[in-house]
Protein backbone atom coordinates (compact mmCIF):
# COMPACT_ATOMS: atom_id res chain seq x y z
CA UNK A 1 0.00 0.00 0.00
CA UNK A 2 1.42 3.36 -1.04
CA UNK A 3 0.71 6.40 1.02
CA UNK A 4 -0.41 9.01 -1.48
CA UNK A 5 -0.80 12.65 -0.50
CA UNK A 6 -4.58 12.35 -0.74
CA UNK A 7 -4.63 9.36 1.64
CA UNK A 8 -2.30 11.20 4.03
CA UNK A 9 -4.55 14.25 4.09
CA UNK A 10 -7.63 12.08 4.71
CA UNK A 11 -5.87 10.31 7.59
CA UNK A 12 -4.81 13.56 9.20
CA UNK A 13 -8.30 15.01 8.85
CA UNK A 14 -10.08 11.93 10.17
CA UNK A 15 -7.69 10.79 12.90
CA UNK A 16 -5.77 13.88 13.82
CA UNK A 17 -2.18 14.97 13.27
CA UNK A 18 -0.32 12.61 15.62
CA UNK A 19 -1.89 9.32 14.47
CA UNK A 20 -1.63 10.47 10.86
CA UNK A 21 2.09 11.20 11.28
CA UNK A 22 2.54 7.84 12.98
CA UNK A 23 0.91 6.01 10.05
CA UNK A 24 2.98 8.01 7.56
CA UNK A 25 6.17 7.20 9.50
CA UNK A 26 5.25 3.52 9.56
CA UNK A 27 4.81 3.33 5.79
CA UNK A 28 7.89 5.47 5.14
CA UNK A 29 10.04 3.24 7.35
CA UNK A 30 8.75 0.11 5.61
CA UNK A 31 9.56 1.51 2.17
CA UNK A 32 13.07 2.49 3.32
CA UNK A 33 13.58 -1.00 4.71
CA UNK A 34 12.47 -2.51 1.40
CA UNK A 35 14.97 -0.34 -0.51
CA UNK A 36 17.79 -1.23 1.90
CA UNK A 37 16.94 -4.91 1.55
CA UNK A 38 17.10 -4.71 -2.26
CA UNK A 39 20.45 -2.89 -2.11
CA UNK A 40 21.74 -5.49 0.32
CA UNK A 41 20.71 -8.28 -2.06
CA UNK A 42 22.50 -6.57 -4.93
CA UNK A 43 25.68 -6.26 -2.85
CA UNK A 44 25.39 -9.90 -1.78
CA UNK A 45 24.95 -11.04 -5.40
CA UNK A 46 27.99 -9.03 -6.46
CA UNK A 47 30.02 -10.50 -3.61
CA UNK A 48 28.94 -14.05 -4.47
CA UNK A 49 29.93 -13.46 -8.11
CA UNK A 50 33.33 -12.19 -6.96
CA UNK A 51 33.79 -15.24 -4.72
CA UNK A 52 32.85 -17.55 -7.61
CA UNK A 53 35.41 -15.90 -9.89
CA UNK A 54 38.00 -16.08 -7.13
CA UNK A 55 37.33 -19.81 -6.65
CA UNK A 56 37.66 -20.40 -10.40
CA UNK A 57 40.95 -18.51 -10.43
CA UNK A 58 42.22 -20.49 -7.46
CA UNK A 59 41.28 -23.77 -9.19
CA UNK A 60 43.14 -22.70 -12.32
CA UNK A 61 46.20 -21.82 -10.24
CA UNK A 62 46.09 -25.19 -8.45
CA UNK A 63 45.83 -27.03 -11.78
CA UNK A 64 48.78 -25.06 -13.16
CA UNK A 65 50.79 -25.78 -10.03
CA UNK A 66 50.10 -29.51 -10.39
CA UNK A 67 51.18 -29.42 -14.04
CA UNK A 68 54.37 -27.56 -13.15
CA UNK A 69 55.11 -30.07 -10.39
CA UNK A 70 54.59 -32.98 -12.78
CA UNK A 71 56.87 -31.34 -15.37
CA UNK A 72 59.51 -30.72 -12.74
CA UNK A 73 59.36 -34.35 -11.61
CA UNK A 74 59.69 -35.50 -15.21
CA UNK A 75 62.70 -33.23 -15.71
CA UNK A 76 64.34 -34.61 -12.55
CA UNK A 77 63.79 -38.17 -13.78
CA UNK A 78 65.29 -37.30 -17.17
CA UNK A 79 68.27 -35.62 -15.51
CA UNK A 80 68.86 -38.71 -13.36
CA UNK A 81 68.75 -40.95 -16.45
CA UNK A 82 71.13 -38.65 -18.33
CA UNK A 83 73.49 -38.56 -15.38
CA UNK A 84 73.51 -42.35 -15.21
CA UNK A 85 74.12 -42.59 -18.98
CA UNK A 86 77.02 -40.13 -18.71
CA UNK A 87 78.55 -42.15 -15.88
CA UNK A 88 78.17 -45.36 -17.94
CA UNK A 89 79.85 -43.69 -20.92
CA UNK A 90 82.72 -42.47 -18.73
CA UNK A 91 83.24 -46.01 -17.36
CA UNK A 92 83.37 -47.46 -20.88
CA UNK A 93 85.99 -44.95 -21.97
CA UNK A 94 88.31 -45.87 -19.12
Amino acid sequence: MNLTPEVAVQLVMSLGVIPGLFVWLLFDTRSEHKKEKEESRKREDALMEHIKKSDETQSAIMKSTEQISASQQSMQNNMSLMQRDIEDLKKREC
